[in-house]
């Protein structure tokens, strides 16, 4: 598999991280357990109702939208989604307890791109996507596919962070609230190949950072670099 964009603007919230900028000034001491950004384009009340990860993810997106106003669709990409949510529902179940109307209304996986589309009354296409450790490169491709040249797309990259409950069963992987987002383009700059990868290294119990993080650190230098699956390695190539 081989496809190529452009990307026109970049963003990203983490703890720690407030904007892109911040992130390429500290990410070689990257630090999970700081504390992330309170909301700044998100009302109080609105912002506690969701999850820490919807609620970064539609905050890098309304930023990117307030630049890039005339953008014709929108794709989330999530590896967890409402994992949260979904852990509470079953907890309340297992308790016998009520299960709260907001709770399960917002416990589906294309939650977050619904409140977004909510909170900007932007009415464009929107996509949400889940394919474990490949859900960046993934969201990539399900991105261009939605728009045609002369179009863009807002394409957010995001995640919350797992509930302990799950820790034996997924394994040490890295588990933190942040969200990436993009301005993605039809276009010929940057170039990602798939490659087979006989012995795959990165496994649902491995401790890594998100494809998103491993692309915005290498992308700045314009060097060719491989960013690594579920079952490929995916080589981004900079024509610029």
């Amino acid at each position: 598999m081989k496809f190529a964009f452009d990307i026109k603007d970049m963003d990203i919230i983490a703890p720690g991280i407030d904007d892109i900028n911040s992130f390429y000034e500290d990410i070689e001491h990257f630090d999970e357990t700081q504390v992330v950004a309170k909301s700044k384009l998100i009302a109080m009340m609105t912002a506690r109702r969701l999850t820490i990860g919807t609620r970064l993810a539609c905050e890098v997106a309304i930023r990117l939208l307030n630049l890039h106003s005339d953008v014709n669709s929108v794709v989330f990409a999530s590896r967890h989604g409402e994992l949260v949510r979904n852990y509470s529902i079953l907890s309340a179940i297992a308790s016998n307890n009520d299960v709260s109307p907001t709770e399960f209304a917002t416990s589906v996986h294309n939650s977050a791109v619904g409140h977004f589309t909510i909170l900007t009354q932007k009415q464009i296409v929107s996509s949400s996507v889940s394919a474990g450790y490949d859900s960046f490169v993934q969201g990539l491709i399900e991105t261009l596919s939605t728009i045609q040249k002369g179009q863009k797309a807002i394409f957010v990259d995001f995640d919350g962070a797992v509930p302990e409950f799950y820790n034996d069963e997924i394994g040490n992987v890295s588990s933190f609230s942040y969200a990436a987002g993009f301005i993605i383009e039809p276009g010929e700059s940057i170039t990602i190949s798939s490659t087979d990868m006989i012995n795959p290294t990165v496994t649902d119990n491995t401790k890594a950072l998100p494809q998103s993080f491993e692309f915005l650190k290498n992308i700045k230098n314009h060097n060719p670099f491989m960013l690594e699956g579920n079952s490929y390695m995916w080589q981004v190539q900079c024509n610029v």
